[in-house]
């Protein structure tokens, strides 16, 4: 019998530190001391190591094997291609209860149609923690959960390059599944064609916290969520990467074709999300989540479908009621797609989370391209690029709605667009919402505050190139200390467009400290603010930099009033797009500081108001007061508590991110699964025949 050279070292070292160890060996043909696995195990004794020869061993002799809590090796001679374990669909081939330690190995096999209720292939219970090691599992299937491996009751099996492969649960967790405070590691393990009737189609966890290094998880199946992962109940896995690719889940009412969290806390660091599928968050579905964190990850391409009554948002990610503020950290969240509400990220119902130093482009969906906010949602925006993102109907960059407090501070909203529906017809004021408004960032009956932001060279198809609000009820917008420029606009208002509900008489958008400069209303530079209301104050416009000024740069109609102090026209001697020459430009020391952040930084990371008055506009100069050393905007206790909530937050988690960011090199993202070994050259072929709705 030959045996590899790692299994002869294994066996050496074993006898070198174990006077007493034997070497036991297995043949299905004859050629070893014994012909089934099973009376291997039984005879063998603490430090013994078990050889199994090449060959296919069926499941009578060698299935529902037990170890007793044994401390021995059993290991295949020649690896999984050559020595396979043929449950028949009878039973499990493993099952440790006996507190099994990882002083127990299994190693090298193909584990093929194990069945069971729990754990088709293999089954930890009980406190037992193996280690399992270059084994395979492939179509096994269990009735409830793990349809390759399952871990309950305390188990956590280290489980290291190991491939999970048409394995199905009929409930939860395809490949795997980790229930009871299980915790299995599991490193450079692959999850491919899974599939599980409710959730998990790879992974399931259930108040368990698994980790996953460097694993591959593609083209999984599920009919609720989580196709690729699913956690639930205080679950808290650690992914450091991963790829999760071309998983989809396939229900009409389902969550996360990616990754499902519910009521957990996972951590995510530079792993790639792309090309998922499901109903709502195509990526990344996170709903009432502990305090998720994903770090230096990029999700991408990933795709929400109009299936359900909810159905269509999210395409990158998408946060339901969370309230403990999920943090995404240096982010790329691009190129995803949804067919309802929020092409990158979608956050709603009462909910809150933490967008900062990310990258949201080329993401699309009918409303609200890039980022969207609603029911009731206080999302924070942080130093975070929106750009070259669409809204079909309305919304380009961030759209926000319903009551809603979203936080958009430092930011940079770039080049994107409101294609609008239809050809915009000027039915009035009221009407324009309904197709091609808010280029850049549309509020609708919200009180957003847009802060220390540029935004620069949005389309909108009707009105609000650059920004569109209404307000209505207790919602009332502001915007201070932002630059908007070359935004352009079909009809009107081509910087911001405003317009309100008769009823709040007394309601009016507060504007101050910013720039409007260079946008266009239909190929004029005539409205770069533009506002309608009925008979009522509207705006409330102070120190501003006005193209045209007051007169004919901002537009009021339908008998609408605005209160305006300290305008100016002048040009402010932009050095570059959005950053002010220090020694020229009129809005040098010209703002107004009373609302102000005690630390707050500018569109660059500057400290502002270091002696003297604030700067009009985003960009603080760094001739003045120098560059701070990155520190995120800390406002002091007295300002609004949701913002200080979500910064404690974020200072509490900020050592270790910053740790994660310093020791992780973000690559540019390659195609999912790009190289493939010869086993797995045909699982693309393999899931359009297994799954045609996935269509792709």
């Amino acid at each position: 019998m030959k045996i590899q050279p790692a299994v002869v070292g294994t066996v050496l070292f074993l006898l070198s530190t174990t006077a007493e160890a034997d070497v036991l060996t297995v043949d299905v043909n004859g050629g070893g001391d014994f012909t089934t696995i099973s009376r291997a195990i039984r005879a063998a004794d603490d430090g013994d190591t078990i050889v199994v020869a090449d060959g296919t061993y069926p499941s009578q002799g060698n299935s529902g094997m037990i170890f007793d809590g044994k401390e021995i090796v059993l290991t295949s001679a020649n690896g999984p291609n050559h020595c396979r374990i043929d449950c028949e669909n009878l039973a499990r081939a493993f099952e440790f209860e006996g507190g099994e330690t990882e002083r127990t190995v299994v190693e090298g096999f193909t584990i093929l149609n194990g069945f069971a209720r729990d754990g088709g292939g293999i089954l930890c219970s009980d406190n037992s923690s193996p280690a399992i090691r270059n084994c395979r599992f492939q179509k096994c299937r269990a009735e409830r959960c793990g349809g390759g491996l399952a871990c309950r009751g305390g188990s956590s099996p280290l489980v290291e390059d190991c491939w999970f492969n048409k394995c199905r649960a009929d409930k939860r967790g395809g490949g795997l599944a980790c229930e009871g405070d299980s915790n299995p590691s599991l490193r450079t393990c692959d999850f491919f064609l899974n599939f599980a009737d409710s959730q998990g189609g790879a992974v399931y966890g259930h108040s368990s916290s698994p980790s996953l290094d460097t694993c591959r998880i593609g083209y999984n199946v599920c009919f609720d969520s989580g196709a690729g992962l699913s956690f639930e109940e205080n679950s808290c896995p650690d992914l450091l990467n991963c790829q999760i690719g071309h998983n989809l889940a396939a229900g009409a009412d389902s969550y996360g074709g990616g990754i499902f969290l519910r009521s957990s806390s996972p951590r995510l660091a530079n792993t790639l999300i792309g090309c998922n599928q499901a109903s709502r968050g195509g990526g990344v579905a996170v709903v009432d989540g502990e305090l998720p964190f994903f770090c230096l990850c990029d999700i991408f391409q990933n795709t929400a479908v109009n299936t359900g009554p909810a159905g269509g948002y999210g395409g990158g990610v998408y946060l339901q009621e969370c309230l403990n503020f999920p943090l995404f950290a240096w982010c790329r969240i691009r190129e995803n797609l949804s067919e309802s509400r929020g092409g990158g990220i979608s956050s709603c119902f009462r909910g809150s989370g933490l967008i900062c130093r990310c990258q949201v482009s080329s993401n699309e969906a009918l409303h609200n391209g890039g980022i969207d906010i609603s029911e009731h949602n206080s999302l924070i925006v942080l130093q975070t690029l929106v750009t070259e993102n669409t809204g079909s109907i309305d919304g380009g960059g961030i759209g926000s709605d319903f009551a809603s407090r979203p936080v958009i501070a430092s930011c940079w909203i770039l080049r994107n667009q409101a294609l609008g529906a239809a050809e915009p017809a000027d039915n009035g004021p009221g009407y324009y919402w309904e197709s091609g408004c808010g280029g850049g960032i549309l509020c609708w009956s919200d009180s957003a505050r847009v802060i220390n932001s540029v935004i620069l060279g949005n389309e909108a198809a009707s009105c609000g190139g650059g920004i569109y609000c209404y307000y209505a009820g207790e919602a009332v917008p502001s915007f201070r200390n932002c630059t908007v420029k070359d935004n352009s606009a079909a009809l009107r208002g081509a910087g911001i467009y405003c317009w309100k509900d008769a009823e709040r008489l007394d309601a009016a958008c507060r504007i101050s400290n910013s720039i409007f400069w260079h946008n266009s209303t239909n190929g004029s530079l005539f409205s770069s603010i533009c506002g309608a209301a009925a008979d009522a104050p509207l705006l409330e416009i102070s120190n501003c930099d006005i193209q045209l000024g007051r007169n004919r740069g901002l537009q009021l109609l339908d008998g609408a009033a605005a209160e305006t102090r300290a305008i100016t026209d002048d040009f402010p001697e932009f050095l570059d797009d959005w950053h002010l020459d220090a020694s020229r430009s009129p809005c040098i020391d010209a703002g107004d500081n009373s609302e102000v952040w005690e630390l707050e930084l500018d569109i660059d990371g500057t400290a502002r108001v270091v002696g003297g008055r604030v700067e009009i506009g985003a960009d603080e100069t760094a001739g003045k007061v120098g560059r701070s050393s990155g520190n995120l905007p800390l406002p002091s206790a007295a300002n609004d508590k949701t913002m200080v909530a979500a910064l404690d937050r974020l200072k509490e988690n900020l050592p270790e991110m910053l740790k994660m960011a310093e020791s992780i090199t973000l690559q540019p993202p390659p195609s999912l699964f790009k190289q493939k070994s010869d086993v797995e050259a045909d699982l693309e072929d393999a899931f359009l025949g297994y799954l045609p709705v996935l269509g792709k």
